[in-house]
C-alpha cells in the first residue's frame, strides 16, 4: 500500500510540474555532478521522479550519489521538493514548517562540517539581580527581592559603619583596617559592573577546528532541533539571499529538570529545547566536589536564531542567535561555630545573551 501511494504521488507531483514546463532542464555542469540522478547527462523532471522511486523503494539508488538532500537521514518527497527547485527555479521549499527546519539545521550543521572560518562577537547582560537573604550575622542585612547593587552597598555600608567602631578599632590592625577598605571600595565596584554589557569577540579561520567555538559548543553538529521545540520558522529572500528566523518558545524548567553542570552536558542538548541550539550556561551547583547550590527554577524565552544563507554553497553567512534567562537559585548555607545556620542567600538573576557570527564565504558546494 504505502509503495501505491508513493507511485500514486509520484504521477500526481510530476503531472502537475509538467504542465507548468516539461521541458526544464538544468545543464550547469557542477549541478549536473551531483543531481544527474539517472546518468542521462542532464538535470531535469526524470531525476526528481528517480528520486521519488528510490524513497519509495521501487528503484536503487546509484553509487556515489545522495538522495538525502535535506540531511534528515532519509530519502523522503521532501528531497524531490529540492530537485523541483533546481529544475524549475522556484521556491519549493518554503512550503511547510518542517522542511524548513530541516534545510535549518542542515545549513548550521554545514558550517562544522564545511569549517569556513568565522568572527564571533557575543555579548552577556545581566538586567537584573534580586536576591533574598536569611539568617545574616545581623538582622537589618535580612531582605526580601532586593536588586543586587542596593543590597551591597547596603552591606558596605555597614562593613564601613563597623570599621568606625571603637571596639573594632581595637580588635583590627592598621593593616586589616586598610585591606577591608579595599575589598569594600572591590565589592561596590563589582556591584556596578554587574549590569554592564560584557563583549567579546573571537576569530577561527578557515579549516580549524570549529567544534569549541560555533554553537552548539563542543558538539558535532550546531543544530537538534524538532518543530516541537520552536514557536515558528520563517523564510524569506533578502538582497540575494535565503533569510531563515527560527523564533523559540518560552521554557521554563524545575529544580532537577534542568541537567546542571559539567555531567548534566549530554541532556542538556537533548531534553532542553535552547540547548539544542544554544549556547546555554550550565548553572553548576558545585565548587569542586562541594555542593554549594540548588538551582530551583531557569526560565528561557525570547529565543531568536537569524541565518542568513548564500544560495549557490548552501552555507550561512551571518547567524544571530539571542535569548533570554532567568534563574532562581539558592545557596546552601554553611554551619556557624556555634551550630546554626549561617547566611544562605536566593537569587533571581536575568540576563541577555547573544552571538553574531560573520562567516566566511564558501566559493564551493
Amino acid at each position: 500500500m504505502k509503495k501505491f501511494l508513493s507511485v500514486l504521488l509520484a504521477v500526481c507531483i510530476l503531472f502537475s510540474v509538467f504542465s507548468l514546463n516539461a521541458f526544464a532542464t538544468v545543464t550547469n555542469d557542477e549541478i549536473v555532478s551531483c543531481y544527474d540522478f539517472n546518468g542521462d547527462g542532464n538535470v531535469n523532471l526524470t531525476d526528481a521522479r528517480t528520486v521519488l522511486r528510490v524513497s519509495a523503494g521501487l528503484e536503487q539508488p546509484r553509487e556515489g550519489f545522495v538522495y538525502d538532500l535535506d540531511g534528515d537521514g532519509f530519502s523522503t518527497i521532501e528531497d524531490v521538493k529540492m530537485v523541483l527547485s533546481i529544475v524549475m527555479g522556484v521556491d519549493v521549499e518554503i512550503t511547510s514548517d518542517e522542511f524548513n527546519l530541516a534545510l535549518f539545521r542542515s545549513e548550521l550543521n554545514n558550517v562544522k562540517a564545511v569549517r569556513p572560518g568565522f568572527t564571533k562577537t557575543a555579548t552577556t547582560q545581566c538586567k537584573s539581580m534580586l536576591v533574598t537573604t536569611r539568617n545574616a550575622p545581623d538582622a537589618s542585612l535580612n531582605v526580601t527581592n532586593m536588586p543586587f547593587d542596593q543590597y551591597t552597598n547596603k552591606t558596605c555600608d555597614y562593613l564601613e559603619d563597623a570599621l568606625s567602631n571603637p571596639l573594632v578599632n581595637i580588635a583590627l590592625s592598621k593593616e586589616d583596617k586598610a585591606e577591608m577598605k579595599v575589598y569594600i571600595a572591590e565589592l561596590r565596584k563589582q556591584s556596578k559592573e554587574l549590569y554592564d554589557l560584557n563583549k567579546t569577540t573571537k576569530t577561527v579561520n578557515r579549516h580549524s577546528s570549529h567544534y569549541y567555538h560555533f554553537p552548539v559548543n563542543n558538539l558535532g553538529n550546531s543544530c537538534f532541533l524538532e518543530l516541537k521545540d520552536i514557536k515558528s520558522i520563517e523564510c524569506y529572500e533578502e538582497d540575494g539571499y535565503i533569510i531563515r528566523v527560527v523564533t523559540m518558545k518560552t521554557d521554563t524548567y524545575i529544580g532537577d529538570e534542568f541537567p546542571t553542570g559539567n555531567e548534566g552536558s549530554t541532556q542538556r542538548w537533548k531534553t532542553i529545547s535552547y540547548g539544542k541550539v544554544f549556547n546555554i550556561p550550565d548553572f553548576d551547583e558545585t565548587e569542586g566536589s562541594k555542593q554549594t547550590s540548588i538551582l530551583n527554577s531557569v526560565t528561557f524565552k525570547d529565543g531568536v536564531i537569524k541565518s542568513t544563507i548564500d544560495k549557490l554553497s548552501g552555507i550561512p553567512v551571518k547567524v544571530e542567535y539571542s535569548y533570554t534567562y532567568t534563574a532562581d537559585i539558592s545557596t546552601i548555607p554553611q554551619k556557624n561555630n556555634d551550630g546554626t545556620d549561617g547566611l544562605q542567600m536566593d537569587s533571581v538573576t536575568t540576563a541577555v545573551n547573544t552571538e553574531t557570527f560573520i562567516i566566511n564565504p564558501v566559493t564551493k558546494n
